[in-house]
Protein backbone atom coordinates (compact mmCIF):
# COMPACT_ATOMS: atom_id res chain seq x y z
CA UNK A 1 0.00 0.00 0.00
CA UNK A 2 1.16 3.44 -0.86
CA UNK A 3 0.87 5.15 2.55
CA UNK A 4 2.59 8.43 1.42
CA UNK A 5 -0.15 9.15 -0.88
CA UNK A 6 -3.06 7.72 0.74
CA UNK A 7 -2.40 10.14 3.96
CA UNK A 8 -1.96 13.04 1.69
CA UNK A 9 -5.28 12.30 -0.40
CA UNK A 10 -6.99 12.28 3.82
CA UNK A 11 -5.30 14.92 4.97
CA UNK A 12 -6.68 17.15 1.54
CA UNK A 13 -10.08 16.03 1.87
CA UNK A 14 -10.47 16.83 5.48
CA UNK A 15 -8.60 19.95 5.47
CA UNK A 16 -10.77 21.06 2.33
CA UNK A 17 -13.64 19.97 4.46
CA UNK A 18 -12.96 21.95 7.38
CA UNK A 19 -12.51 25.34 5.11
CA UNK A 20 -15.58 24.56 2.76
CA UNK A 21 -17.69 23.81 6.14
CA UNK A 22 -16.45 27.63 7.71
CA UNK A 23 -19.82 29.36 6.96
CA UNK A 24 -19.57 31.99 9.58
CA UNK A 25 -16.88 33.81 12.23
CA UNK A 26 -16.56 33.58 15.34
CA UNK A 27 -19.18 35.10 17.33
CA UNK A 28 -18.59 38.61 18.87
CA UNK A 29 -19.68 37.50 22.38
CA UNK A 30 -16.77 35.18 22.11
CA UNK A 31 -14.51 37.05 23.88
CA UNK A 32 -15.43 40.26 25.62
CA UNK A 33 -12.73 42.93 23.93
CA UNK A 34 -11.55 42.88 21.10
CA UNK A 35 -7.82 44.00 19.75
CA UNK A 36 -5.97 43.67 16.38
CA UNK A 37 -4.54 40.38 17.27
CA UNK A 38 -8.01 38.94 18.05
CA UNK A 39 -9.92 40.36 14.76
CA UNK A 40 -7.21 39.35 12.86
CA UNK A 41 -7.20 35.47 14.15
CA UNK A 42 -11.23 35.82 13.10
CA UNK A 43 -10.15 35.39 9.93
CA UNK A 44 -8.83 31.62 10.62
CA UNK A 45 -11.14 30.77 13.44
CA UNK A 46 -14.59 29.82 13.50
CA UNK A 47 -17.18 28.75 16.13
CA UNK A 48 -19.67 26.00 15.95
CA UNK A 49 -21.50 26.24 19.49
CA UNK A 50 -18.93 23.97 21.61
CA UNK A 51 -17.08 23.37 18.61
CA UNK A 52 -13.99 25.36 17.37
CA UNK A 53 -12.36 25.57 14.24
CA UNK A 54 -9.15 27.22 13.47
CA UNK A 55 -7.00 26.72 9.97
CA UNK A 56 -3.69 28.27 10.05
CA UNK A 57 -0.73 28.37 7.35
CA UNK A 58 1.96 26.41 8.84
CA UNK A 59 5.53 27.10 9.40
CA UNK A 60 7.73 25.13 11.97
CA UNK A 61 11.38 24.72 12.37
CA UNK A 62 12.97 21.53 13.95
CA UNK A 63 16.49 20.54 13.82
CA UNK A 64 16.12 17.49 11.77
CA UNK A 65 13.48 18.58 9.58
CA UNK A 66 14.42 22.13 8.96
CA UNK A 67 12.11 25.10 7.67
CA UNK A 68 8.57 23.18 7.11
CA UNK A 69 5.46 24.66 5.66
CA UNK A 70 1.75 24.01 5.11
CA UNK A 71 -1.67 23.78 6.59
CA UNK A 72 -2.65 23.34 10.13
CA UNK A 73 -5.98 23.16 10.83
CA UNK A 74 -6.46 22.78 14.50
CA UNK A 75 -10.09 21.22 16.41
CA UNK A 76 -11.36 22.01 20.06
CA UNK A 77 -14.50 21.28 21.66
CA UNK A 78 -15.57 22.54 25.25
CA UNK A 79 -17.00 19.64 27.39
CA UNK A 80 -20.84 19.89 27.42
CA UNK A 81 -20.59 19.82 31.15
CA UNK A 82 -17.77 21.89 33.14
CA UNK A 83 -17.17 20.08 36.36
CA UNK A 84 -13.65 20.15 38.41
CA UNK A 85 -11.50 20.00 35.27
CA UNK A 86 -11.61 21.17 32.08
CA UNK A 87 -11.40 18.69 29.97
CA UNK A 88 -11.88 19.91 26.45
CA UNK A 89 -11.47 17.72 23.25
CA UNK A 90 -8.43 18.78 20.33
CA UNK A 91 -7.60 17.70 17.22
CA UNK A 92 -4.32 18.96 15.77
CA UNK A 93 -3.49 17.77 12.36
CA UNK A 94 -0.91 19.38 10.18
CA UNK A 95 0.94 18.05 7.16
CA UNK A 96 3.88 19.54 5.65
CA UNK A 97 6.99 19.43 3.42
CA UNK A 98 10.30 20.96 4.64
CA UNK A 99 13.29 22.53 3.01
CA UNK A 100 15.03 18.94 4.08
CA UNK A 101 12.58 16.73 2.04
CA UNK A 102 10.26 15.56 5.28
CA UNK A 103 7.16 15.01 4.35
CA UNK A 104 5.29 15.01 7.73
CA UNK A 105 1.48 14.58 8.07
CA UNK A 106 -0.07 14.11 11.23
CA UNK A 107 -2.99 13.82 13.30
CA UNK A 108 -3.23 14.34 16.89
CA UNK A 109 -6.46 13.70 19.02
CA UNK A 110 -7.28 14.12 22.73
CA UNK A 111 -10.95 13.20 23.15
CA UNK A 112 -13.10 12.96 26.24
CA UNK A 113 -16.53 12.02 26.12
CA UNK A 114 -19.69 12.53 28.33
CA UNK A 115 -19.41 8.44 29.35
CA UNK A 116 -16.18 9.54 31.23
CA UNK A 117 -13.83 7.76 28.08
CA UNK A 118 -10.54 9.13 27.20
CA UNK A 119 -8.93 8.60 23.53
CA UNK A 120 -5.58 9.57 23.26
CA UNK A 121 -4.08 8.65 19.86
CA UNK A 122 -1.92 10.27 16.67
CA UNK A 123 -1.46 8.91 13.10
CA UNK A 124 1.26 9.78 10.98
CA UNK A 125 2.98 9.28 8.51
CA UNK A 126 6.80 10.69 7.49
CA UNK A 127 8.90 10.36 4.70
CA UNK A 128 12.36 12.02 5.11
CA UNK A 129 15.70 11.18 4.87
CA UNK A 130 16.72 10.65 8.59
CA UNK A 131 20.15 9.98 10.33
CA UNK A 132 21.77 6.89 12.68
CA UNK A 133 24.18 7.53 15.32
CA UNK A 134 24.75 4.83 16.83
CA UNK A 135 23.39 2.85 19.50
CA UNK A 136 24.50 3.72 23.25
CA UNK A 137 26.64 6.94 22.47
CA UNK A 138 27.78 8.72 25.16
CA UNK A 139 28.89 11.95 23.22
CA UNK A 140 27.58 13.36 20.16
CA UNK A 141 28.49 11.81 17.12
CA UNK A 142 29.47 14.41 14.83
CA UNK A 143 29.23 11.67 11.20
CA UNK A 144 25.99 10.14 11.05
CA UNK A 145 25.00 7.87 8.61
CA UNK A 146 21.99 9.14 6.47
CA UNK A 147 19.24 6.61 5.54
CA UNK A 148 15.86 7.10 3.99
CA UNK A 149 12.58 6.53 6.23
CA UNK A 150 9.22 5.56 5.15
CA UNK A 151 7.28 5.48 8.66
CA UNK A 152 3.30 5.00 8.80
CA UNK A 153 2.05 5.03 12.65
CA UNK A 154 -0.67 5.00 15.04
CA UNK A 155 -0.18 4.90 18.98
CA UNK A 156 -2.91 5.79 21.44
CA UNK A 157 -5.10 4.36 23.88
CA UNK A 158 -8.40 4.11 24.77
CA UNK A 159 -9.52 4.46 28.62
CA UNK A 160 -12.39 3.90 31.18
CA UNK A 161 -12.81 6.57 34.06
CA UNK A 162 -13.13 4.15 37.26
CA UNK A 163 -13.05 7.62 39.69
CA UNK A 164 -13.64 10.94 37.86
CA UNK A 165 -9.25 11.42 38.45
CA UNK A 166 -8.37 7.69 37.81
CA UNK A 167 -8.54 6.19 34.31
CA UNK A 168 -8.09 2.71 32.86
CA UNK A 169 -8.03 0.71 29.64
CA UNK A 170 -5.49 -0.08 26.74
CA UNK A 171 -2.28 1.52 24.86
CA UNK A 172 -1.79 -0.13 21.39
CA UNK A 173 1.44 1.10 19.28
CA UNK A 174 1.06 0.24 14.98
CA UNK A 175 3.47 1.30 12.96
CA UNK A 176 4.65 -0.05 8.96
CA UNK A 177 8.86 1.26 8.59
CA UNK A 178 10.76 0.51 6.14
CA UNK A 179 14.13 1.71 5.80
CA UNK A 180 17.59 1.77 3.60
CA UNK A 181 20.23 -0.96 4.69
CA UNK A 182 22.45 0.66 7.17
CA UNK A 183 26.21 -0.49 7.25
CA UNK A 184 27.48 -2.42 10.20
CA UNK A 185 24.37 -4.44 10.84
CA UNK A 186 21.26 -6.38 9.94
CA UNK A 187 17.81 -4.12 9.87
CA UNK A 188 14.64 -5.54 8.74
CA UNK A 189 11.80 -3.33 7.29
CA UNK A 190 8.89 -4.38 9.50
CA UNK A 191 5.37 -4.08 10.64
CA UNK A 192 5.37 -3.63 14.32
CA UNK A 193 2.27 -3.95 16.58
CA UNK A 194 2.24 -4.32 20.56
CA UNK A 195 -0.95 -3.78 22.95
CA UNK A 196 -1.17 -3.81 26.61
CA UNK A 197 -2.48 -2.12 29.63
CA UNK A 198 -2.40 1.78 30.40
CA UNK A 199 -3.48 3.25 34.19
CA UNK A 200 -3.69 6.56 35.15
CA UNK A 201 -4.27 9.43 37.20
CA UNK A 202 -5.17 13.32 36.28
CA UNK A 203 -7.08 15.57 38.26
CA UNK A 204 -5.41 18.83 36.12
CA UNK A 205 -7.72 21.18 36.55
CA UNK A 206 -7.00 21.70 32.52
CA UNK A 207 -5.55 19.74 30.34
CA UNK A 208 -3.93 22.07 27.52
CA UNK A 209 -2.77 24.43 30.20
CA UNK A 210 -2.57 23.09 33.66
CA UNK A 211 -2.42 25.42 36.97
CA UNK A 212 -2.30 23.00 39.37
CA UNK A 213 -2.87 19.23 40.30
CA UNK A 214 -0.87 16.11 38.76
CA UNK A 215 -0.79 13.57 35.67
CA UNK A 216 0.34 10.45 36.74
CA UNK A 217 0.27 7.41 34.41
CA UNK A 218 1.96 3.81 33.31
CA UNK A 219 1.58 1.45 30.89
CA UNK A 220 3.28 -1.79 29.46
CA UNK A 221 3.64 -3.04 25.75
CA UNK A 222 4.19 -6.71 23.96
CA UNK A 223 5.09 -7.14 20.82
CA UNK A 224 4.55 -10.43 20.18
CA UNK A 225 6.89 -12.01 16.89
CA UNK A 226 4.07 -13.01 15.16
CA UNK A 227 3.36 -9.68 14.17
CA UNK A 228 6.76 -7.97 14.09
CA UNK A 229 8.33 -10.77 11.71
CA UNK A 230 10.97 -12.09 14.46
CA UNK A 231 10.91 -9.14 16.77
CA UNK A 232 9.61 -9.88 20.05
CA UNK A 233 10.10 -7.35 22.82
CA UNK A 234 8.47 -5.35 25.67
CA UNK A 235 8.26 -1.80 26.81
CA UNK A 236 7.45 -0.47 30.49
CA UNK A 237 6.58 3.11 31.17
CA UNK A 238 5.84 5.39 33.83
CA UNK A 239 5.53 9.58 33.37
CA UNK A 240 4.95 12.03 36.35
CA UNK A 241 3.39 15.51 35.85
CA UNK A 242 3.37 17.80 38.27
CA UNK A 243 1.62 21.55 38.20
CA UNK A 244 1.49 24.31 40.63
CA UNK A 245 1.06 27.85 40.68
CA UNK A 246 3.73 29.44 42.02
CA UNK A 247 2.41 33.17 42.22
CA UNK A 248 -0.46 34.43 40.45
CA UNK A 249 -0.59 33.59 36.98
CA UNK A 250 3.22 32.20 37.11
CA UNK A 251 3.20 28.39 36.56
CA UNK A 252 5.63 25.29 37.61
CA UNK A 253 6.18 22.16 35.79
CA UNK A 254 7.32 19.11 36.36
CA UNK A 255 8.12 15.85 34.15
CA UNK A 256 9.94 12.75 35.31
CA UNK A 257 9.94 9.92 32.45
CA UNK A 258 11.13 6.59 33.02
CA UNK A 259 10.93 3.69 30.24
CA UNK A 260 12.21 0.23 29.72
CA UNK A 261 12.56 -2.44 27.37
CA UNK A 262 13.56 -5.59 26.88
CA UNK A 263 13.80 -8.02 23.91
CA UNK A 264 15.32 -8.26 20.33
CA UNK A 265 14.65 -4.39 19.61
CA UNK A 266 14.75 -2.47 16.23
CA UNK A 267 16.72 0.63 16.92
CA UNK A 268 14.01 2.44 15.61
CA UNK A 269 12.07 1.83 18.65
CA UNK A 270 15.18 1.82 21.01
CA UNK A 271 14.26 5.00 23.55
CA UNK A 272 15.19 8.21 22.21
CA UNK A 273 15.87 11.88 23.78
CA UNK A 274 15.51 14.73 21.90
CA UNK A 275 12.04 16.10 19.63
CA UNK A 276 9.90 18.31 20.28
CA UNK A 277 9.15 17.13 24.38
CA UNK A 278 11.54 15.34 25.46
CA UNK A 279 14.86 16.67 26.51
CA UNK A 280 14.46 20.00 23.74
CA UNK A 281 17.82 20.96 22.95
CA UNK A 282 19.31 17.88 21.87
CA UNK A 283 19.20 18.44 17.91
CA UNK A 284 18.23 14.92 16.38
CA UNK A 285 16.14 12.41 18.29
CA UNK A 286 18.00 9.55 17.07
CA UNK A 287 21.64 11.15 18.97
CA UNK A 288 20.93 9.28 21.94
CA UNK A 289 18.99 5.73 22.07
CA UNK A 290 19.23 3.01 23.87
CA UNK A 291 17.19 0.44 25.99
CA UNK A 292 16.04 2.49 28.88
CA UNK A 293 15.53 6.05 29.54
CA UNK A 294 14.83 8.28 32.71
CA UNK A 295 14.72 12.22 32.22
CA UNK A 296 13.53 15.08 34.40
CA UNK A 297 12.37 18.41 33.15
CA UNK A 298 10.78 21.52 34.52
CA UNK A 299 9.25 24.55 32.93
CA UNK A 300 8.26 27.68 34.51
CA UNK A 301 5.09 29.65 32.78
CA UNK A 302 3.72 33.02 32.73
CA UNK A 303 1.10 34.86 30.68
CA UNK A 304 1.99 38.02 29.93
CA UNK A 305 -0.07 39.98 27.63
CA UNK A 306 -3.40 39.49 25.98
CA UNK A 307 -2.74 35.84 24.00
CA UNK A 308 1.36 35.84 24.70
CA UNK A 309 3.05 33.54 27.59
CA UNK A 310 7.08 33.40 27.99
CA UNK A 311 8.54 30.07 29.16
CA UNK A 312 11.85 28.95 30.73
CA UNK A 313 12.65 25.15 31.05
CA UNK A 314 15.78 23.06 31.99
CA UNK A 315 16.47 18.95 32.31
CA UNK A 316 19.03 16.27 32.49
CA UNK A 317 18.33 12.95 31.40
CA UNK A 318 20.06 9.74 29.70
CA UNK A 319 19.45 6.84 27.25
CA UNK A 320 21.30 3.98 29.07
CA UNK A 321 21.20 -0.15 28.25
CA UNK A 322 20.88 -1.38 31.89
CA UNK A 323 20.84 -0.17 35.48
CA UNK A 324 24.52 -1.40 35.64
CA UNK A 325 25.47 0.99 33.02
CA UNK A 326 24.10 4.01 34.32
CA UNK A 327 26.25 7.06 34.72
CA UNK A 328 26.08 10.56 36.31
CA UNK A 329 28.84 11.76 34.44
CA UNK A 330 27.37 10.96 30.97
CA UNK A 331 23.76 12.45 31.59
CA UNK A 332 22.78 15.24 29.22
CA UNK A 333 20.89 18.48 29.93
CA UNK A 334 19.36 20.91 28.74
CA UNK A 335 18.00 24.54 28.75
CA UNK A 336 15.97 27.15 27.70
CA UNK A 337 12.82 29.47 26.49
CA UNK A 338 10.41 29.52 24.64
CA UNK A 339 7.06 32.27 23.24
CA UNK A 340 3.64 30.78 23.61
CA UNK A 341 0.73 32.03 21.96
CA UNK A 342 -2.81 31.11 22.92
CA UNK A 343 -4.37 29.72 19.52
CA UNK A 344 -7.69 29.35 21.27
CA UNK A 345 -8.75 31.30 24.45
CA UNK A 346 -11.56 29.42 25.83
CA UNK A 347 -9.60 25.90 25.71
CA UNK A 348 -6.09 27.57 26.47
CA UNK A 349 -5.05 25.72 23.50
CA UNK A 350 -1.54 27.02 23.26
CA UNK A 351 0.88 27.68 19.81
CA UNK A 352 5.02 27.28 21.72
CA UNK A 353 7.98 28.48 19.78
CA UNK A 354 10.73 26.84 22.48
CA UNK A 355 14.86 27.49 21.95
CA UNK A 356 16.89 24.92 23.53
CA UNK A 357 20.66 24.36 23.98
CA UNK A 358 22.51 20.36 25.26
CA UNK A 359 25.41 19.13 25.61
CA UNK A 360 28.27 19.29 23.79
CA UNK A 361 26.50 22.84 22.34
CA UNK A 362 23.97 21.05 20.53
CA UNK A 363 20.66 23.27 19.86
CA UNK A 364 17.36 23.55 18.37
CA UNK A 365 14.31 25.72 17.70
CA UNK A 366 10.88 24.21 17.65
CA UNK A 367 7.44 25.25 16.66
CA UNK A 368 4.34 22.90 17.37
CA UNK A 369 1.26 22.74 19.21
CA UNK A 370 0.62 22.06 23.10
CA UNK A 371 2.84 22.15 25.96
CA UNK A 372 5.86 20.06 25.82
CA UNK A 373 4.54 18.06 29.03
Amino acid sequence: MNYKKLLIVLFLVCNQTVIFSQVKPVSDTLFEKKNIIDKTLNLFEYNFGRVSVSVYPLMSLDPGSGWSFGTMPVVTISPKEIKDFYRPTSIVNHCSYSTERWLNCKSDVVLYTQHGNEVKFYVQYIGAPDKYFGIGQTERNYSPITFSLNEFKIRGNISKDITETLYMGIIADISHITIDKIPGFTQKNNFIAGVGPQISFDNRDNVNYPTKGMYVSSNALWFPPTVTEGYEFGTVEFDFRKYTTIYKNIIGAIQLFAGFSQGDIPFYYLYQLGGKTRMRGISNKNLYINNNTIYLQGEIRKQIWNRFGLAVFGGYGNAYSSLNTFELAHTKYIYGAGLRFQTSKRDKLNLRIDYGRGSFNDSGIYITMREAF
